[in-house]
């Protein structure tokens, strides 16, 4: 019977909110950044006009523990658009203190009829990661592993954190590796703060920079070539041989 209230319950809530705009998009996850905020990231088509999202909680929730809050995503944009890119894109909504007061579960639906669940007693710290450019980079080959089967090479990479400082606060960068086929494929990685999506800076350009290295190894017959990705002033990518 308890469970069949809160099925009660949640189609209420549902039917109390406005009704979705029809535009398709939808959530890939969402979190509670804590000081009443969710953090919500976004999948649609478009590229043409601004998207004017708003996060709608319904003022019905469950009477379970916790509790069950119903809310959804409304594109209230002005025009359409009429652009198909495809778009991924962090929100940072506001929410009512009260819901974050009491252990409550925000069941959050999109356009194309997903619900994403956010524990709002579950604050957590949310960082994306994005492809970065390569400015600068040197590679330091172990010359003690010469004409042995194995090889070994130190990349040195220079990363762009931010136009300016305000832009640059909390991000960090590092390389990743990943083995295709008989290629070693090094790119850079920026690591960036949900909080700098929402952050106010100015359009100064005083860049903020970062060195990171990190060490390939491997066997000269499993692996032919180092692949550096994204390296700034570069048509293609840059290619160093390990087989000599």
């Amino acid at each position: 019977m308890k469970r069949l209230s809160s099925l009660i319950l949640a189609t209420l809530a549902f039917s109390g909110l406005a009704k979705a705009d029809e535009q398709s998009f939808s959530i890939q996850q969402a979190h509670y950044l804590g000081n009443d905020r969710v953090a919500v990231f976004l999948n649609y088509n478009g590229g043409c006009a601004f998207h004017q999202f708003e996060l709608e909680v319904s003022d019905i929730c469950t009477f379970s523990n916790p509790r069950q809050c119903l809310a959804q995503i409304v594109d209230r944009s002005d025009s359409p658009d009429t652009c198909n890119d495809p778009i991924e894109e962090v929100r940072v909504f506001e929410i009512d203190p009260q819901l974050a007061s009491f252990p409550t579960i925000l069941k959050i639906r999109a356009a194309d009829g997903q619900i994403t669940n956010v524990d709002l007693q579950q604050a957590e710290s949310v960082v994306q990661d994005q492809i970065a450019t390569i400015h600068r980079a040197s590679i330091d080959p172990d010359e003690s592993l010469v004409g042995t089967d194995r090889f070994a090479v130190q990349l040195t990479a220079e990363i762009m954190l931010g136009g300016n400082p305000c832009q640059a606060a909390g991000v960090t960068a590092s390389l990743r590796q990943q083995v295709v086929g008989d290629q070693l494929v090094v790119e850079a990685i920026r690591h960036v703060p949900v909080e700098a999506f929402v952050r106010i800076c100015t359009l100064e350009y005083r860049p903020v920079f970062t060195q990171v290295s990190l060490l390939v190894s491997g066997q000269r017959d499993q692996i032919d070539e180092i692949v550096l990705r994204n390296l700034r002033d570069f048509e293609t990518d840059y290619i160093y041989d390990v087989t000599n």
